[in-house]
């Protein structure tokens, strides 16, 4: 039950995301040689009123607006009167409110602590089963062999 549960909560967490990407603004950034991406004065834009992609003007936004992103920096579009958030590395969303799934390597104290316990797990298994199969021929040998006898059957 609680297997379903996740899967489902996944399965619409991904299509929540793939919605988002294909209905929201997507702002590459182009900078000129020499120019950090922060201070970028173009960008190729695609959004969901045209799928075509084009160069826009990008300036930072006003005081105002400077709580719009969450975690990122608020861009406003000139050329197309838009506001855009360009989000911090694991931060996505309209307004950099969603949290990247991110995926770290795993460390070699931690994977060699994996491999022990799991080679403890495989023999706990091997000794519980090797006990049962001496526990069941014990069993078995102790049981009386039953064998069938003869009746006579006329005198009764």
């Amino acid at each position: 039950m609680n297997f379903w549960r996740t899967v489902s909560s996944l399965v619409l967490f991904l299509c929540f995301h793939m919605l988002q990407l294909v209905y929201g603004t997507t702002v590459v950034p182009l900078c000129k040689s020499g120019e950090s991406v922060d201070n970028c004065t173009t960008a190729m834009v695609q959004t969901k009123k045209s799928p075509r992609v084009a160069p826009v003007r990008i300036v930072k936004c006003d005081a105002e607006m400077e709580g719009y992103c969450w975690n990122g920096q608020c861009m406003y579009l000139v050329d197309i009167d838009e506001h855009y958030c360009r989000c911090v590395k694991g931060y996505s969303g309209v307004r950099c409110t969603f949290a990247e799934l991110t995926r770290k390597p795993l460390s070699e104290e931690y994977l060699a602590l994996t491999i022990f316990l799991s080679l403890l797990l495989i023999m706990a298994i091997a000794v519980a089963a090797f006990f049962a199969y001496k526990w069941y021929k014990i069993k078995k040998l102790r049981e009386p062999i039953k064998e069938y006898k003869e009746v006579n059957t006329q005198n009764v």
